[in-house]
């Protein structure tokens, strides 16, 4: 299986349906699918083959999206690389990693070191004719390894890094198949659907995998925020009747000191997810105090899915990382172990 395959079936079920709205911008699953049809062509076009390694660098948005279906459609390995590392450690990913290829946005190219890498200009097409400028190179100089090679046995989809905040970060190889069964398994707990508007404000290059391409595969609709200003984030859920949203705990934090708070805000949402990093007992009691909603601590979106989530109906367990979801165990080991 393609994880490009479920998109486009919910795309042939809900051609004309919002997939992706951003800053006022509305893009359909059928112009969803044929960016990434469009895109993917011209992928081809500078040599990207089946189980390549292909680096991704975009900021947040349709064209992300767009961006990395295109590789799973060339039947590639999505490894996305986040625009707030250093040149340096964007290097040592490139090189480690064995990155054969790179698609990048425009605004990014000067964070790479051009020493092996050659960048050639190139339009990624965002509908309605028009396009976003960004540039595709080769990595000059890759060795693959006997490793690398055996990747292609189990269908990789895309190499993670971690944040590092369980241990030292780390790149998580997810196949297609691997992935599926994450996403199905999420959502038997959290029921995401083709009714629901869920409010982004996460980063892309670390929370994509199991959740983005759940979102679209069930023809919910993504309302992407372009700021992380309280306000801003209040206005998009009540302009979008926003059903799930997923923020930081920063981000509720911010949200609980916001002067014009208003109680009725989430009326509409049916879950407040909270992720990246831990919460703090005192942001979950402050937030429903505020708001009168509870937040859903969910853990593990990067490395394993989501196999951990505390929906904080116990007060005495506010903080913990919560319970396995179905179709997950849990096991705790000491460090020596």
């Amino acid at each position: 299986m393609n994880l490009f395959d479920l998109i486009q079936n919910t795309a042939k079920n809900s051609p004309h349906k919002d997939a992706v709205i951003m800053q006022g911008e509305h893009y359909t699953y059928n112009q969803l699918i044929e960016n990434i049809h469009d895109f993917s062509l011209t992928l081809e076009m500078f040599g990207i083959k089946a189980q390549q390694k292909v680096g991704l660098m975009f900021p947040n948005g349709a064209d992300y999206i767009v961006a990395f279906f295109s590789i799973l459609h060339c039947d590639a390995i999505a490894i996305p690389i986040s625009s707030d590392l250093r040149t340096k450690d964007i290097k040592q990913i490139v090189m480690e990693m064995e990155i054969e290829n790179l698609i990048v946005h425009h605004d990014y190219v000067n964070l790479f070191d051009t020493e092996n890498i050659v960048f050639h200009k190139c339009e990624l097409p965002t509908g309605r004719g028009r396009t976003t400028s960004a540039a595709i190179a080769s990595v000059e100089g890759i060795s693959i390894s006997q490793d690398s090679k055996n990747l292609s046995q189990i269908h990789v989809a895309n190499i993670r890094f971690t944040s590092g905040t369980t241990s030292s970060s780390k790149g998580v190889v997810l196949s297609h198949e691997t992935i599926h069964k994450r996403m199905i398994a999420a959502n038997k707990f959290f029921k995401i659907n083709e009714k629901d508007t869920i409010i982004w404000t996460l980063s892309m290059a670390h929370h994509f995998a199991v959740t983005i391409c759940c979102h679209l595969s069930v023809g919910a609709t993504i309302v992407i925020s372009t700021s992380l200003l309280p306000d801003y984030l209040l206005n998009l859920i009540q302009q979008y009747k926003g059903t799930i949203l997923y923020a930081t705990p920063m981000l509720y934090k911010f949200l609980t000191r916001l002067s014009s708070k208003q109680v009725d805000t989430f009326n509409t949402m049916r879950l407040c997810i909270s992720t990246a990093m831990s919460l703090n007992p005192h942001i979950v009691k402050e937030f429903y105090q505020a708001y009168r909603f509870p937040i859903t601590n969910a853990y593990g979106l990067i490395e394993v899915g989501i196999p951990l989530v505390n929906t904080l109906d116990n007060p005495e367990k506010t903080g913990s990382v919560g319970k396995p979801i179905q179709d997950f165990e849990v096991k705790i080991f000491r460090s020596e172990e």
